[in-house]
């Protein structure tokens, strides 16, 4: 006969469930909340191992910085400084499914945050994303695209999103300028750094 032995993560996860799907996550003296239906990601977000790093980014800030988050994924970073600065935080989300899930998480904390679709890069235009094998678009912050072609060793899918230079987007969109950068591009820091001449 098979018995069923569950960890005091599966039980939490399941109150989690009940309660209402979102999980409300604490750095420094801010909070946010996060829509998150699976397992995975509720264990993701209980032990956020980027909780050092964040919480060292939110004493450092600024009530007046202008933050940019390149790679912004789901929005944790964005969420969380959009409670600390006023009222520029613009996340950089080319990925549809995962660009979806931003904008979802932006709205249950009625965060002050512009969502941009695009890929800040070196040049402007289109571009394949190679998307990791394995890639799950359904899984919330699934990581794993970059504009960088040969990243992965295995043959995997891609998929067309536009990229523009950042300068260019600072002066087409009539934004500021970052004063604060958050570069999570899957290996394409330098090609995002370089669309800045001014950082160059």
């Amino acid at each position: 006969m098979r018995r069923l032995y569950e960890t005091a993560w599966d039980v939490r996860y399941k109150q989690h469930r009940l309660r209402s799907g979102t999980y409300r996550v604490t750095a420094q003296e801010a909070q946010a909340a996060f829509a998150i239906p699976t397992r995975r990601e509720y264990l993701d977000f209980v032990k956020l191992p980027e909780r050092p790093i964040l919480e060292e980014l939110l004493s450092d800030l600024q009530p007046d910085d202008v933050f940019y988050d390149l790679g912004a994924n789901l929005g944790v970073y964005s969420c969380f400084v959009a409670s600390v600065v006023a009222p520029t935080v613009v996340a950089f989300e080319p990925h549809p499914a995962n660009a979806d899930k931003l904008a979802q998480n932006v709205a249950l904390n009625d965060a002050d945050v512009s969502i941009q679709r695009v890929a800040l890069a070196s040049s402007s235009g289109t571009a394949r994303m190679q998307l990791a094998p394995g890639f799950d678009a359904d899984v919330a912050g699934s990581a794993g695209h970059t504009l960088l072609t040969d990243y992965y060793d295995e043959a995997s899918e891609t998929i067309q999103v536009e990229k523009r230079r950042g300068d260019e987007f600072v002066a087409n969109e009539d934004v500021q300028p970052p004063t604060v950068l958050k570069i999570d591009t899957e290996g394409s820091e330098m090609e995002v750094l370089e669309g800045f001449e001014w950082l160059c």
